[in-house]
């Protein structure tokens, strides 16, 4: 009768978990490369990368199955009057995961006008899960690293909290991913890192709406990545003959 107690107690525990709506906010921070005017690259210090830097912040939403990871909007409340415009090419925004229909929505602009990538979920990655833990915002994270020729990605996780979830396109570990760390090889100091800052749970949370857009598959976005490489490169071969004349 006991055993049976405690198995109720312990599957109610588990139910109101599952129904709980996580929010964590992430900091993504990315430091800038510079070069010379021969090309090669500028050895800057760790103070000086910091003060080029601007920290974004994002939320990541989890309900059940489904999370969606967005961009916190923030107002500009500076005096210059400058704000730097976007134009052309083509970049990511905010995502949305469905794990119960294995797919991801991607928000994308291209060339000034929206797009919805849909894509299915990998059912796993190759990143090498570690023993290797320590503590991060009171939980207890693993590290998992991915390791090519050119650079090193070390990714930490929370098995307590919801598997699967995670900021971008870092998911699918055991357990929801709280930092992410990108290295070039050879470097101590990271490229770009995406760091939780707080995790709270809040039932009367509010999901993301992604934008409407065209929708899209992987061809169709490759090939439109293809056509801006192809128009970049003749917009510089009009500037480079401009410049010679």
């Amino acid at each position: 009768m006991k055993k049976y107690v405690l198995f109720v107690i312990l599957l109610t525990t588990i139910s109101v978990f599952a129904q709980e709506k996580l929010l964590v906010k992430y900091q993504e921070i990315t430091f800038p490369v510079m070069y010379d005017m021969n090309g090669k690259e500028i050895v800057q210090s760790l103070e000086m990368k910091k003060s080029l830097s601007q920290p974004v912040d994002y939320f990541l939403t989890i309900d059940g199955k489904i999370g969606q990871y967005y961009k916190i909007e923030k107002l500009d409340n500076s005096q210059t009057g400058f704000k730097m415009v976007m134009t052309g090419g083509i970049w990511d925004e905010n995502r949305e995961f469905d794990f119960e229909k294995n797919e991801i929505h991607i928000e994308y602009m291209a060339n000034n006008k929206p797009y919805i990538l849909i894509d299915s979920i990998p059912r796993k990655n190759d990143y090498q899960l570690t023993r290797e833990t320590k503590k991060m915002l009171g939980y207890e994270v693993k590290k998992a690293e991915y390791k090519t020729e050119k650079a090193t990605i070390v990714v930490w996780y929370a098995p307590s909290l919801p598997a699967r979830f995670g900021p971008k396109r870092y998911i699918n570990f055991p357990g929801l991913v709280l930092s992410v760390q990108f290295y070039k090889n050879g470097e101590t100091e990271p490229v770009t890192e995406i760091t939780a800052t707080s995790v709270e749970f809040d039932d009367k949370l509010k999901p993301y709406q992604l934008k409407k857009g065209k929708t899209i598959n992987k061809t169709e976005l490759n090939n439109m990545i293809k056509e801006d490489e192809i128009r970049q490169k003749e917009e510089l071969i009009q500037y480079q003959g401009v410049s010679k004349d």
